[in-house]
């Protein structure tokens, strides 16, 4: 496991790959590095917060080595997904947190930081072509499943306002508001005026035009594309005939109001010349607001779903820190509806709802959750160990109930020992742990415990793990991907199949043999199952019908506890025409 700690950006000079597909991290927010941006003024003091949490993809994925930051400091994810900047410059009002990888989309967070530690969790978009287009010519491209049409006119310039001539990447995607994770930022936008507003959105999407090398277009000065997107039936009966369009600053964090959008036969159609993401979206005045949540003792509930409501508005939802506390923006003059649920796995089973507001100022409110036979208090507790006998001093233990990997709790180590005040449904009756040291670069193996309720005091643990079985593949010229956890290989009659899965939902990798013989070499033309789905490079075969892959099997494993042992080879073509080459090899422990 490979974990750096913060490094001040300003001591950075070495080329970093980035998800914002040039070798370097993208600019700091303005607002986060005392610029003159105006909007500043609304953020309050500055301050200084410590944040941690997990940059993820499809599926659940953690996504190693990403980019993630927070004003002028800056870290790399682990092979968990796992990020911790400490003492990170921020405002009371405004904490801007990007994640960037080469092969995803920018994403980013922004958030009212908490007292105590934050933990703000990160999904990327890994960037899937659509179309490609050249210069010079206009062209329309349509989805039709999406509901989305771009006009383009065929001029184009880079983001120095640079002509440009070649071949152009198109990509375009539309973003449903219930995937509230692949919203960059939050509903906090800047009007014409450089007022504060808060957005509800009717429509989100994305619009990406790259050139052959990577770097970054628009549409040249003059010219505009005529984007159209059928509005959702939810949505239809309130579209307003004209609506502000907004477009996300990668830089400030926040919206801004670009033109107008027009409702046409239930399509807003609207001229764009920039890549990013935009929203059709009617703004209103806004407020901060943050909730306390506590049980009937005035203990705090930590990571705790707040979703907030309106009847017009449905508001991000929010996670208690250690603190109980939860903190966003909101619409002002409106009652809300808040509902708190302890965890989404026990089907959904709202704690508690009531009614709150209007508010019209920022405010900071209490809720008590009453009891309930359902969730369970729980203190969990142990001491932490390198493989050498010493307390660990940098490093986190993470605790996910069993079976659930939606939700987990995570607790810094600095001395050696941890201890988690959490509740559980009742329905669960042991969690795993998970812990790494930074300091040697260890991790320990996924252990599962039983709760002993109301205190579970584990073993002592030690980060000792050494990973036996693993597959390594790489796509292109792309960075190797290595994985040793959450392989499924078996064996079923004279098949072999090699199912690389992160936290059993989805999978990365798949390899099957489907041949009487199981040693030797297998092909995709002889039955060989083969299938490469959102790796860490955001590569996919998707629905390829174009591919050809050869299996060597040099070892079989023919009981369980054995090693499978080969290498692989071959290529794919994706949707846009692009051909891929994938080599890899497989020392897999058979496990049914």
């Amino acid at each position: 496991m490979k974990f750096l700690k913060t490094i001040s950006l300003c001591l950075l000079f070495i080329g970093i790959n980035s998800c914002q597909r040039d070798d370097s991290p993208s600019e700091l927010n303005s607002s986060q590095n005392n610029n003159r941006d105006p909007f500043i003024e609304n953020y309050g003091n500055q301050i200084t917060r410590t944040f941690m949490g997990r940059v993820f993809y499809s599926f659940d994925q953690p996504l190693k080595d990403a980019i993630v930051t927070i004003g002028n400091q800056f870290t790399f994810t682990d092979e968990n997904g796992i990020y911790i900047i400490e003492n990170a410059n921020v405002y009371e009002r405004f904490a801007y947190i990007t994640a960037e990888k080469d092969g995803f989309f920018h994403s980013s967070r922004t958030v009212i930081p908490t007292i105590g530690i934050n933990n703000v969790d990160i999904k990327c978009q890994s960037i899937l072509l659509t179309e490609v287009t050249t210069s010079g010519i206009q062209e329309t491209f349509e989805n039709t499943n999406q509901g989305t049409k771009i006009m383009l006119p065929g001029e184009y310039s880079d983001e120095n306002g640079n002509d440009y001539v070649g071949d152009v990447k198109v990509y375009i995607s539309r973003i449903y508001s219930e995937y509230e994770n692949l919203i960059p930022g939050m509903y906090y936008a800047s009007d014409q005026n450089n007022e504060e507003r808060f957005l509800r959105p009717f429509e989100i999407f994305r619009i990406e035009l790259e050139g052959e090398n990577g770097e970054r277009l628009n549409i040249s000065e003059g010219f505009d594309a005529e984007f159209e997107i059928t509005v959702h039936q939810n949505n239809l009966e309130d579209a307003p005939s004209l609506i502000p369009l907004w477009h996300f600053d990668e830089t400030a964090g926040y919206w801004k109001e670009e033109n107008q959008a027009s409702l046409v036969d239930g399509k807003y159609i609207v001229n764009v010349n920039k890549s990013g993401v935009l929203s059709c979206s009617t703004p209103s005045e806004t407020a901060s607001l943050c909730l306390n949540v506590v049980d009937q003792n005035g203990d705090p509930l930590e990571n705790y779903t707040v979703s907030l409501s309106t009847t017009n508005y449905n508001l991000k939802n929010e996670h208690t820190n250690i603190d109980g506390q939860a903190c966003g923006m909101i619409p002002t003059n409106e009652s809300l509806t808040v509902n708190i649920h302890s965890f989404s796995y026990c089907d959904n089973y709202d704690t508690h709802n009531e009614t709150i507001g209007s508010f019209n100022s920022d405010s900071e409110i209490t809720i008590v959750v009453p009891s309930d036979s359902e969730i369970i208090k729980e203190t969990v507790s142990g001491t932490f160990y390198s493989c050498n006998g010493n307390p660990v001093t940098d490093g986190y233990v993470l605790l996910k109930h069993s079976n659930n990997y939606d939700v987990y709790f995570f607790r810094q180590v600095t001395d050696g020992t941890f201890e988690y005040n959490i509740t559980r449904c009742s329905v669960y009756s042991n969690f795993n742990i998970l812990g790494y040291s930074n300091d040697e670069l260890e991790s320990t193996e996924l252990n599962s415990y039983n709760y002993t309720t109301p205190e579970t005091v584990i073993p002592d643990t030690y980060s000792c793990f050494q990973p036996e079985e693993y597959i390594i593949y790489q796509v292109d010229n792309h960075p190797q991907i290595r994985h040793d956890r959450y392989i499924n290989s078996g064996l079923e009659g004279d098949n072999i199949y090699h199912f690389l899965n992160i936290h059993n939902n989805g999978a990365e990798l798949s390899i099957g043999s489907t041949l009487d013989s199981l040693e030797g070499v297998h092909t995709t033309n002889d039955g060989l199952y083969f299938y490469i789905h959102f790796d860490n490079n955001g590569d996919s075969m998707g629905w390829s019908t174009e591919y050809y892959f050869e299996i060597n099997i040099t070892n079989v494993a023919y009981n369980i506890g054995e090693f499978t042992d080969g290498t692989f080879s071959g290529y794919y073509v994706d949707g846009a025409g692009i051909n891929h080459t994938v080599s890899g090899e497989i020392h897999a422990i058979r496990d049914y």
